[in-house]
């Protein structure tokens, strides 16, 4: 099996890929909503196909890019942002700054 980043000629075009694909997902997320309020559901039905058609080349481009780029870091800094913290749901309290922890803990400490 070749590496990932021989499948497509480039870097660049692995990134358009991507790009042109998201675009795609944002379209169906529009035309289903449109779809929603009227019975016309052709647009619908042509981006999904087109969705459909390029899936394939979108998982291949995915390869490319995350070869060179690890998205490892941008997972969990999207993760946190939503409120997740090492695999499990936190509240507001929790997510605070690692200076306010650490103030916490000094103070639990005196209290001791």
């Amino acid at each position: 099996v070749p590496p990932p980043h021989r499948m497509l000629p480039s870097r660049k075009r692995a990134r358009k890929m991507t790009t042109d694909f998201h675009n795609l997902l944002k379209q169906q997320q529009i035309a289903e909503k449109k779809a929603g309020e009227s019975t016309d559901n052709e647009s619908l039905q042509q981006v999904q196909e087109q969705i459909d058609a390029s899936r394939a080349d979108y998982q291949r481009a995915s390869q490319v890019s995350t070869a060179f780029h690890s998205t490892s870091k941008w997972v969990i800094g999207a993760l946190a942002q939503n409120g997740w913290l090492y695999g499990r749901k936190v509240n507001d309290k929790e997510e605070g700054s690692s200076e306010t922890s650490a103030q916490e803990k000094k103070k639990r400490k005196k209290k001791q």
